[in-house]
């Protein structure tokens, strides 16, 4: 057969390989050759099998996130359009429901740029994943000769029965059912295609030690890194031999002669391969590839606990930066390689080096080195990422363009990933703010099509507490789907800076899922029959007996500075704590006892609770206590009859876990610069609601709660409490009065909130059941700070109302309704917001009637242990003259005195001209314009209908809040808004310079400003008649005052025509 083949096929153009089971392995360099081959085998009837060319093999990909609505012709066309030719579309379906699933499987016809799909971010104008196929772990079979390693369409063997093992084909077999089958294979009582049979089990622990095995030598050698990415032989000035052009390892496919062929007696077996890579073929990686990047400041003094390091973590290549080398340092780690580069001018400072592990088979590339990019770069060559390594690092005192940051990533081919410390700060990768220079690399990584890997935690860690944390240390990678990679932080390396951890897997990573007890898949009639028979009714009520670096770390933070947060302050009238506490120690007053709930009560209120609503630490959520039957609701309804009965508040029902959420705006590295959240059980929250509507209708809420308190009360709003206070400062404006006012702040006001002094208030003014439940509710309340997946110690909280809480708000409003009022002042709040004002034709006389109020308040402070920030409080004088109200203070601190205050949302100006706010919201709206101009823009592939749904949703909110107030300005002030949603729209339709605005507006259905303004006050003066506060009944009418001032007040706006313009 050789012989023949020689007559065939030219010498240099085939090779051939002697195999076990007396095989033959044939392998030509050419698709000319493997024709002429195939076409001598069927001419001299050899029997054989072979594979598909690889230039003729569909090129597959996954496309995830594409609804399946999307026509399969509309998909065609959009790839084509990307330069893809498609040659089949699959919508994969789910394999239990048969429904079909935003995931389609593509073949396209191999072409030179099929690589480039997987840049595709938006395909049929939705945001898209493209991803590799996940790697079959069966052995592919062939259904005519049985065989494993082939398929049918490539084989030319003869058939053989997969029931009976005969010489025939499948479906002609007339094997009756009851006879027991017989393997082709092995000759065993089952079918071939059973994965029982000991062939396909040997096959496959064949291949399994296949494709775990690594080299243990490396291949190290230098090349030059721009030599388009290609693995060198190992010598490079050496001709390849022939043998050098066959993989290491291959799966063996049979050929077996007909017995009638005169060229050979015995079965062959003959193994069709076409290749035109002249580079040996990949060892596989095991698993995964940990790759640890860190600055270490100096790597000699740290080298013990960084060899610890990597053997304690199974750390595969170190990525390091400033290892202060030079070239006389020699440095050696056990078991691995170690290649670095120095500073340019060769002193101890600055440098990069790869450390890494012998067993990978890689070899060292050319590295950068001058003053603005510091690199060492190996080449890894283990399969399924053949791909170049670096650790760099940038000095910070070297400006580097955007260009320059191109020209050093376009060194690096099209897979690598890069780590190490770039001295460049954006937002984008987690940095405090955003710099030049990682304005610049942001900028080539764009353009080069690459992305960061960070984990948005800060690395650098500096000695001077007067400098704060950032991020500096962070990949960047491309080719590598972000699927297969895993990111995480560590602090256990001595530096200035912390080590990345990156974890590079051969199958995708599936994050951790967030505990819930409810899935997709779960079977609410089994839980409501579980539950419906382990229920018990008969329950026994029990009777009487530095930096902080790591999650846990800035948990027991959070919590310790939450612990004295939630302590009262200190006393100054001892004698008067004496008395309040004596107080709650007398008798209480008979009363009648709570009404009990019904069930039905019960089930509405857990029908209103919302679904999405954050758990507590049972994670029990609303979506449960939906589909809890009958019975268990009965139950749930005895417990809280029981708890009304014994006035009692479960002890479990008052933990919660408290969440941190950062102020905008505030210093993140500050405890003070988050606000606490607490998550509380849910069906605390249903009793609580429960209680409150109970305490609604056996109490008059308007005698507790004074009508001037507008926060946490129903039908009440900020705009309403703005209005009051506008209302004032207009009428004082008309009659040439001089209005002052003093905007207070209250320090920690719902946490600072002291309990013994709210029992005492809760006793004298709801009915004794209510009090004794109330004061179990407050006792003995702990908290336990929960920070990513780190949960602090437990603590006690001694003062203050539940954040979170049904009843923490209308707590809060009972401890403060007793505020001090005069005749001379008008005083509005909103929960723990409080202004006052004072009017005269006097300024001095105005300053003494707040004066005066201001000096009670203070004394009522005192009293009930509450602090007032002086520095955060601000006082104004609203008029229309030169001259101002002299300066007040409060607890013998001046108050500063402001020419503009912000109130609930809305910027007050000392002519109430609205022209601070609507500037301020001008440039609000300018940042998030630009925000999202990769949506709302001219080249945004968005639909128009999308386009004006985000504008609706998150722009137009912005400037309509308390429209119903700022729109009586001046046209001049009111067109900048107009101005922004015109040039919105313009963008969002890329309408040209020639269509009007009338237009625009006309053809989208978008009101102009003018208009909206219109309908918003005419909606909202209507629903201020016979409203039950008569604070806010008096809003609905006109200013009773002589008009002097040709200007608008916001109860003139319902008769205020619109104007386009």
């Amino acid at each position: 057969m050789v012989a023949h083949l020689s007559a065939t096929i030219e010498e240099d153009q085939y090779y051939c390989k002697v195999q076990s089971n007396d095989t033959i392995k044939i392998q030509v360099t050419t698709p000319e050759s493997y024709r002429k081959l195939i076409k001598q085998l069927q001419d001299d009837k050899i029997i054989y099998h072979t594979y598909q060319l690889k230039h003729e093999r569909a090129y597959r990909i996954v496309i995830r996130n594409l609804h399946h609505s999307i026509p399969t012709t509309q998909i065609t066309a959009e790839l084509e359009k990307q330069g893809h030719k498609v040659r089949n579309i699959l919508n994969v379906k789910h394999r239990a429901t048969k429904e079909p699933l935003p995931l389609f499987f593509i073949d396209l016809e191999p072409k030179g740029n099929n690589k480039s799909v997987y840049d595709m971010e938006f395909l049929c104008n939705m945001k898209i994943t493209v991803e590799v196929p996940r790697q079959k772990k069966r052995i592919v079979q062939c259904t005519r000769c049985q065989s494993y390693g082939h398929t049918k369409t490539y084989c030319a063997k003869p058939y053989a029965c997969v029931k009976c093992g005969a010489n025939h084909n499948t479906t002609t077999c007339t094997k009756p059912s009851d006879t027991p089958a017989k393997c082709a294979l092995c000759g065993g009582n089952h079918p071939a295609n059973y994965k029982g049979c000991e062939v396909y089990k040997n096959l496959q622990k064949t291949r399994g030690k296949a494709f775990n095995q690594i080299p243990h030598r490396p291949i190290q050698q230098k090349i030059n890194i721009n030599d388009n990415n290609q693995f060198p032989p190992i010598n490079q000035n050496q001709t390849p031999t022939p043998m050098s052009f066959i993989p290491q390892t291959s799966y063996s496919q049979v050929l077996t002669q007909n017995q009638q062929s005169p060229i050979m007696a015995d079965q062959l077996s003959m193994f069709l391969t076409y290749s035109t890579r002249s580079s040996t073929k990949l060892p596989p990686l095991h698993n995964s590839l940990r790759i640890v990047l860190w600055n270490a400041n100096g790597l000699i003094s740290h080298k013990l606990e960084l060899q610890t390091f990597l053997n304690i973590h199974k750390i595969d290549i170190a990525l390091i930066s400033e290892t202060h080398f030079t070239t006389r340092t020699v440095f050696k780690v056990p078991n691995y390689k170690v290649y670095h580069i120095p500073h340019p001018g060769d002193r101890a400072r600055g440098g990069a080096a790869v450390i890494i592990r012998n067993s990978i088979s890689h070899h060292e590339l050319t590295h950068h080195q001058n003053v603005k990019f510091q690199a060492a770069n190996v080449k890894v060559n283990v399969k399924p990422w053949p791909l170049i390594v670096s650790a760099v690092y940038c000095p910070p005192k070297h400006a580097i363009s955007s260009e320059e940051y191109v020209e050093f990533l376009e060194t690096y081919g099209s897979k690598y990933i890069i780590g190490g410390d770039w001295n460049a700060k954006h937002t984008q990768w987690g940095a405090r703010l955003t710099t030049t220079k990682g304005r610049n690399l942001l900028e080539a990584m764009n353009r080069r099509n690459c992305n960061h890997l960070s984990t948005g935690e800060p690395t650098y860690w500096p000695n001077d507490y007067n400098k704060l944390p950032d991020l500096l240390d962070f990949f960047i990678h491309k080719g590598i789907t972000r699927n297969y990679i895993q990111i995480e932080s560590n602090h256990e390396l001595s530096s200035d800076h912390t080590p990345v951890i990156a974890t590079l897997s051969t199958h995708v990573i599936n994050q951790s899922p967030v505990n819930t007890l409810v899935t997709n898949a779960t079977n609410w009639n089994n839980f409501r029959t579980y539950i419906e028979d382990h229920i018990i009714m008969n329950i026994r009520i029990k009777e009487t007996d530095d930096w902080a670096k790591s999650d846990l770390e800035k948990a027991e933070n959070f919590a310790e500075y939450l612990s004295l947060v939630f302590t009262p302050h200190d006393s100054i009238n001892h004698h008067n704590d004496k008395e309040i506490e004596k107080s709650l120690d007398t008798p209480c007053q008979m009363s009648l006892p709570i009404k009990a709930f019904s069930p039905t009560e019960v089930k509405q209120q857990i029908k209103k609770v919302n679904q999405c609503k954050a758990p507590g630490y049972d994670i029990i959520t609303g979506k449960i206590l939906r589909q809890l039957p009958n019975k268990a609701v009965v139950l749930l309804t005895t417990i809280f009859n029981s708890m009304l009965r014994l006035s009692y508040f479960p002890t479990i029902w008052k933990f919660a876990q408290i969440v941190m959420i950062p102020k905008p705006g505030k210093p993140i590295n500050e405890v003070t610069s988050y606000r606490p959240i607490s998550l509380l059980p849910i069906p605390s929250k249903i009793f609580e609601k429960l209680l409150l509507n109970r305490i609604r209708c056996d109490t008059e809420i308007h005698e507790i709660i004074p009508d001037y308190q507008f926060g946490f009360r129903e039908h009440h709003s900020t705009i309403h409490q703005t209005h009051r206070i506008i209302n004032k400062i207009a009428t004082s404006i008309e009659e040439k009065q001089y209005c002052t006012a003093a905007f207070l702040d209250v320090a920690q006001a719902f946490d600072k909130v002291w309990h013994t002094g709210l029992l005492h208030k809760i006793k004298n003014k709801l009915p004794s059941p209510y009090y004794l439940l109330l004061k179990s509710y407050l006792a003995e309340r702990y908290f336990q700070v929960k920070y990513n997946n780190a949960y602090s110690s437990y603590k006690l909280a001694k003062s203050g109302v539940p954040q979170g809480s049904v009843l923490g708000p209308f707590l809060y409003l009972i401890y403060t309704a007793d505020l001090p009022t005069t005749n001379n002042t008008t005083i509005a709040t909103f929960a723990d917001d409080t202004a006052l004002l004072a009017t005269d034709r006097d300024p001095a006389m105005a300053s003494q009637f707040l004066q005066h109020h201001l000096d009670l308040l203070q004394e009522w402070f005192k009293k009930w242990k509450i602090r007032i920030n002086q520095t955060k409080s601000s006082q104004i004088t609203f008029t229309t003259k030169r001259t101002h109200c002299p300066p007040v203070t409060i607890d013998n601190l001046q108050i500063p005195v402001q020419t503009e205050v912000k109130y609930l949302g809305l910027h007050l100006d000392q002519k109430l001209t609205w022209q601070k706010h609507i500037k301020t919201k001008r440039q609000h709206l300018n940042l998030k314009v630009q925000q999202m101009s990769w949506l709302l823009g001219r080249k945004s592939k968005l639909s128009l209908e999308n386009k004006i749904l985000i504008y609706k949703c998150i722009l137009k909110p912005i400037w309509t809040y308390g429209v119903q107030l700022w729109g009586c300005a001046k046209p001049s002030n009111t067109k900048i808004i107009q101005r922004l949603q015109s040039n919105v729209l313009r963008s969002i339709t890329n309408a040209p310079w020639y269509v009007s605005n009338f237009t625009l507006h006309n053809d989208l259905q978008i009101p102009f400003v003018t208009e909206e303004i219109r309908r918003y006050s005419t909606i909202y003066h209507n629903r201020l008649k016979g409203h039950e506060n008569s604070c806010v009944t008096e809003l609905s009418n006109p200013l009773n005052i002589r008009r002097r001032l040709k200007r608008q007040w916001p109860s003139d706006l319902k008769e205020h025509t619109s104007r386009r313009w």
